[in-house]
């Protein structure tokens, strides 16, 4: 496993010898001028973009202790900065002089990077949690991150996109190179496109789209929802509802699905399932599993899904897709108090993305009172719109988290936002 203590020499050199080289590639890219849809091995050489895999492929020795975080991709300033509508009904319009020659500025800059499809904002909220979740990773003696999804800069298809990622993650930091870093695949990543969206996946990443990490009293089963909501259409529905039944959940007569089988076939007490579209949400993307636009029959495709979660013991669940904070449990009743089951549900989408609001107290219980309807009984623990990552430490008694808000103020600690602990 990994240990921190001194740079490796191998990284040092890969640093090292790869600043040239992303110069020359940089350069190539401004004259290139737009971000093209592309393959990364015909743009850049292999030692650029491969990721090195850390991680061994057996079961771990030990139970470990990791950090997980998603949803680190840019956004572009002519939808957040222009066209929100929370920048124009605001007390600045009124207060401040030429507030609205900076809000036409940033529609007209962004206008142009929109075209060139080059995402122009979060840059410095990214670095500032890739340094936050590599300080941590070094204090800690971390054993992996997990990355939840959306991953690339904005979209898996283009390479400069994958390039950006890893600017900031593998040449201005060693976090690539020294940890072991576990990918779940996100909408933005682009992998239902065969031709080039998953393709380059494959090429940064050593990794399936399913896959299980092993270790003493526990299991993470990392999981591709995006073959559950499509969100760019990029799959026929006759072939997701096969999809889904050959990966997810199988229909009575079949053979089983791969998850029904990697979960049953492991008797431990920490069953982690990793996707990177929640289930459950009190967010913007709540109504995402009841729209036909994404896939046939979504509802029961998620009610069949909590089933086996909940037959199999899954105990806990770490999604982004939302970019905010949220911790919701989901209780099936089934008995008297001491005998009902429950889920936690964790959106942990402030990886460095541009940040969602808040709902209110008062959506949140009409949310909440919709899933009542639909017969799941789910509520709100926690709630923040910040940045954050998750440290989870796994022993055979308990699964501990602790949730760090990320911030770049002055004299300010990582301020705990969330706390629990699951026990055997």
């Amino acid at each position: 496993m990994w240990e921190s203590g001194g740079r490796d020499n191998t990284a040092v050199k890969i640093k090292s010898m790869s600043k040239l080289k992303f110069i020359h590639i940089g350069l190539t890219a401004v004259i290139l001028g737009c971000s093209n849809v592309g393959l990364l091995s015909d743009r850049y050489p292999e030692d650029f973009y491969r990721v090195p895999k850390l991680m061994p492929d057996e079961k771990l020795d030990k139970n470990p202790i990791f950090i997980v975080y998603s949803d680190n991709q840019a956004g572009f300033r002519i939808n957040e900065k222009f066209a929100a509508r929370r920048n124009w009904v605001t007390w600045k319009m009124l207060i401040i002089p030429f507030y609205q020659l900076y809000l036409l500025g940033n529609g007209a800059v962004g206008a142009v990077n929109w075209y060139r499809h080059k995402p122009d904002l979060c840059g410095p909220e990214q670095r500032m949690v890739r340094d936050a979740v590599y300080d941590a990773a070094l204090k800690n003696r971390i054993d992996f991150i997990l990355n939840a999804g959306d991953i690339s800069a904005h979209d898996g298809r283009r390479p400069d996109h994958w390039a950006s990622f890893l600017k900031i993650n593998k040449y201005e930091s060693d976090l690539l190179n020294e940890i072991p870093y576990l990918p779940v695949i996100g909408n933005h990543d682009r992998c239902n496109d065969t031709t080039y969206g998953f393709p380059n996946y494959q090429a940064v990443f050593q990794y399936p789209r399913f896959y299980v990490v092993d270790f003493p009293d526990g299991a993470i089963f990392v999981l591709d929802s995006n073959l559950l909501l499509d969100h760019k259409n990029e799959i026929d529905d006759e072939n997701l509802n096969e999809l889904f039944r050959r990966w997810f959940v199988s229909s009575p007569g079949d053979s089983s699905s791969w998850l029904e089988k990697e979960l049953a076939s492991r008797d431990v007490p920490f069953k982690i399932i990793a996707m990177h579209h929640p289930p459950l949400s009190f967010g913007y993307h709540y109504p995402d599993w009841e729209d036909d636009n994404y896939s046939e029959d979504l509802p029961q495709k998620r009610k069949r899904l909590l089933e086996l979660f909940k037959k199999h013991g899954v105990r806990l669940v770490f999604s982004g897709h939302d970019h905010l904070y949220q911790h919701n449990i989901l209780t099936f009743e089934s008995g008297s108090a001491a005998e009902n089951d429950t889920i936690h549900f964790i959106v942990g989408g402030g990886g460095g993305a541009y940040l969602r609001e808040e709902n209110s107290p008062e959506k949140i219980m009409a949310i909440a009172n919709h899933y009542k309807d639909l017969g799941y009984a789910v509520n709100q623990l926690a709630q923040k719109k910040s940045y954050h990552y998750s440290l989870v430490s796994v022993s055979n008694e308990r699964l501990s988290v602790t949730v760090y808000e990320v911030s770049d103020a002055d004299g300010v600690d990582e301020m705990i936002i969330d706390r629990y602990e699951i026990t055997r």
